[in-house]
């Protein structure tokens, strides 16, 4: 690296925050161990001023262990948009999660770069998977509330498709993280649930808060007989109940109704679209054979008018 000296630093001088730390949180497993054995092996970058650039796992891991001293590489250059240039090269091809791109992203921003610039020089940085998703998601994620980014990097929430929780007010974004925590929701949950209950609270006109006591929601999430992908199942369905109130009654018409299929059930599958929030059903049937398909045909022909009828089913 031209115009950079190689010294000694004192660890307990360097700060493991500041402007050039592009992760959301410092991460120092897989690391440890490495620095507590053989010490710092790879310089950090620092700045003339003494502000660290790039490496603060290594400062953090200095920092934990005690280290007096760890080499460190002293740019000459002052100017902070190459610096932090400097500290997104140092990263480069490094794993990224979808917080620590978001939140790099939310740096560089401070840091003046457009989004003309970010493009070209910063999101490459990410790999292919991260590259391809829009600015806005990124930057929908980081205004959402701090207790919400927590729980994005402690893994309650998934980062794809935590934009929906825009849709929530501030208390609520921060009664949501409370929340997921006692459940494991996958994207597909999240996304619906939030869409669900944000036209709930839209309609009581109340917060989250008083709206998961009022309708005992939370006896779900904090249910100690559940692990927290069961409870994630159970309070779906239950606010999907309370968002569509004849949902149980219309999956008691159409079992009932499949029932009638007689025959045909026992060469196809008939399937609805979750929550019967869609028109329409599926029809999967597996043939091995010209046989089994006419004989499919056959009593698909026989049951036309019962499978016409399973159009009226639909929220």
């Amino acid at each position: 690296m031209e115009g950079c000296a190689l010294q000694t630093v004192s660890a307990a001088s360097l700060s493991a925050g500041g402007q050039y730390l592009l992760r959301y949180r410092i991460d120092t497993s897989g690391l440890l161990d490495s620095v507590r054995r053989h010490g710092v092996l790879q310089p950090v970058v620092v700045s003339p001023d003494g502000v660290l650039v790039a490496g603060h796992r290594r400062v953090r891991c200095a920092q934990e262990l005690g280290l007096e001293k760890m080499p460190a590489l002293v740019t000459q250059e002052k100017e902070a948009r190459r610096l932090f240039l400097l500290a997104v090269l140092s990263n480069w091809n490094q794993a990224w999660s979808g917080l620590d791109a978001a939140w790099c992203l939310k740096k560089a921003r401070e840091c003046g770069f457009s989004e003309e610039e970010l493009q070209e020089s910063l999101l490459p940085a990410f790999g292919p998977a991260l590259a391809s998703r829009g600015f806005e998601e990124f930057q929908a994620v980081t205004a959402l509330d701090a207790a919400l980014l927590e729980g994005i990097a402690d893994g309650h929430i998934p980062f794809h498709g935590a934009r929906v929780l825009t849709k929530f007010k501030p208390a609520d974004q921060h009664a949501f993280a409370e929340l997921a925590r006692q459940m494991s929701l996958t994207t597909q949950e999240l996304v619906k649930l939030c869409g669900q209950l944000a036209a709930l609270l839209h309609t009581s006109g109340k917060g989250l808060e008083v709206f998961l006591k009022e309708n005992k929601l939370c006896e779900i999430s904090l249910n100690p007989s559940w692990d927290q992908r069961m409870r994630a199942e159970k309070f779906c369905k239950a606010v999907q109940a309370l968002r569509h109130p004849r949902l149980k009654s219309v999956e008691e018409k159409m079992a009932a109704k499949l029932k009638e299929a007689g025959e045909l059930a026992s060469v196809c599958k008939i399937e609805f679209p979750p929550g019967f929030e869609d028109q329409g059903y599926t029809l999967k049937a597996r043939l091995k054979s010209a046989l089994e398909l006419e004989r499919f045909l056959t009593l698909a022909g026989r049951k036309r008018e019962w499978l016409n009828s399973l159009f009226d089913f639909m929220l």
